[in-house]
């Protein structure tokens, strides 16, 4: 008797792209008479990979966050707008699931 095994890998790709405004014009107190507002949009980017195969899943994510109108190039690295690891692990099964 011969059995045949055939396993196949999986590789997914997946993202996402948020936006959020905010306009801030003296949010819980009261505006000083010579205050401006002011109003910017910020932007996340994620792209998530995935592999499965066989006993081994890895995941991974990265993400950029900016501000709309910042040059990246004059972003210091304290600020945290920048392309970074937001996810990434892998299991490995190392026996067979009851």
């Amino acid at each position: 008797m011969c059995t045949q095994y055939i396993s196949k890998a999986q590789f997914t790709l997946t993202g996402q792209l948020r936006t959020r405004t905010e306009i801030r014009n003296g949010l819980g107190n009261l505006v000083p008479t010579n205050s401006k507002s002011a109003a910017f949009t910020s932007q996340r980017t994620r792209l998530n990979f995935g592999y499965k195969w066989d006993r081994v899943l890895f995941v991974a994510s990265i993400q950029d966050v900016r501000v709309w109108g910042q040059d990246a190039s004059s972003i210091s690295n304290a600020d945290g707008a920048k392309l970074m690891l937001h996810e990434g692990w892998a299991e490995v099964t190392l026996a067979n699931k009851a």
